[in-house]
């Protein structure tokens, strides 16, 4: 039997869900005309297949079976084992650093970058700038111990642009062995600004019996093809144990609970695409943003559009038998939060907030 619900939903202002109820319905296509299912499909962008120079920022430990396939590497071969950025990371600010690190010490005449941004001159290292990659840019770098070695750009980066690093075997080790030339497989992204930006993405179709806060936040945490160099996530869901705000944005008397915005937080989103900065609060007022989240459908949020907490919210991520406050991600406006109402058991993404 099939019978009309509605698995797509306006913003209030035009009309709120209609479920539904009978046991033996299809569901209806949702509103972008994808996939009625919303699972593997919004995982579209795996992470980079593993090499030597995805070691986690910050000092994280990654689970292992995302890095497997980087397989073992020897401390003492003349190799490069970890960049940072992560190769494949987004959001990163255009004053940024470049980093590389070696399996053993190296002899630093040999690690050598050109002054000026330009035509690849003949340098051991190289920064070439996309999106052709026919160029690089100019900078000094240097080393204390002869393992990590830290490239400052001349100027700073370009805006939303891609990056590789690549490191020629004319690096010498200090053994006088040749290094194994390494070169980045997608690079990394800038953002707008100087500092690096945080990354949202979406935690793959689930109904709404997400096992409760943390058993979202674990999912937003190991999802496999979450955001490269991401360690900590949470999901920006509300619950009794969650809350942004207590009064509408987050006005005189607030009180917040363990919110997973940060304060004056550059957000990117998982293509690298800027989204927006939030306030003191960790809330975001200055609507409309630059970019939603790109899924057009609906996802699990239980906020009002002043970041207040509205129900219902499948008995607090635990049931498929009620229903749940989600929001709109089609154009970031003050509606991208209150999109109405769903069936808990029908299967929707939500948003994860990288920690």
């Amino acid at each position: 039997m099939r019978c009309v619900s509605f698995k797509h939903v306006l913003p209030p202002a035009f009309a709120l869900v209609a479920l539904a109820i009978a046991s033996g319905c299809e569901e209806d296509t949702p509103y972008d005309g994808r996939a009625s299912a919303v699972d593997a499909s919004f995982d579209t962008s795996a992470r980079p297949t593993g090499d030597a120079s995805r070691p986690l920022e910050d000092g994280g430990v990654d689970d292992a079976a995302a890095d497997a396939d980087a397989g073992p590497v020897d401390a003492g071969s003349a190799v490069v084992v970890m960049t940072k950025p992560l190769d494949g990371r987004v959001g990163v600010g255009t004053a940024t650093k470049v980093t590389v690190t070696f399996g053993t010490a190296m002899q630093a005449a040999t690690v050598t970058a050109q002054p000026a941004s330009g035509a690849c001159t003949g340098s051991s290292f190289q920064l070439l700038e996309g999106p052709d990659f026919t160029s690089c840019v100019g900078g000094t770098i240097t080393t204390t111990d002869g393992v990590a070695f830290t490239f400052t750009p001349a100027e700073s980066l370009g805006t939303e642009l891609r990056y590789q690093v690549r490191v020629s075997a004319a690096a010498l080790a200090s053994d006088g062995r040749p290094m194994t030339a390494y070169a980045m497989t997608t690079g990394f992204m800038t953002q707008k600004f100087p500092v690096d930006a945080k990354v949202l993405y979406m935690a793959g179709g689930s109904m709404g019996n997400l096992g409760g806060i943390a058993g979202a936040d674990n999912a937003c945490a190991t999802k496999p093809t979450r955001p490269v160099g991401v360690v900590a996530a949470k999901a920006m869901i509300t619950a009794a144990t969650r809350r942004a705000c207590s009064v509408s944005n987050c006005g005189d008397g607030n009180t917040q609970l363990d919110w997973v915005l940060r304060p004056n937080q550059h957000y990117v989103r998982q293509d690298g695409k800027y989204v927006f900065l939030t306030d003191a609060n960790g809330i975001f007022t200055a609507y409309p943003a630059e970019n939603d989240l790109g899924t057009g459908i609906n996802f699990w949020d239980g906020l009002n559009p002043d970041w207040t907490s509205r129900g219902p919210t499948c008995t607090d991520w635990t049931s498929t038998a009620d229903v749940g406050a989600v929001g709109f991600d089609v154009g970031l406006t003050n509606q991208w939060l209150a999109g109405g109402q769903l069936a808990c058991s029908l299967a929707r993404p939500y948003v994860c907030a990288e920690q």
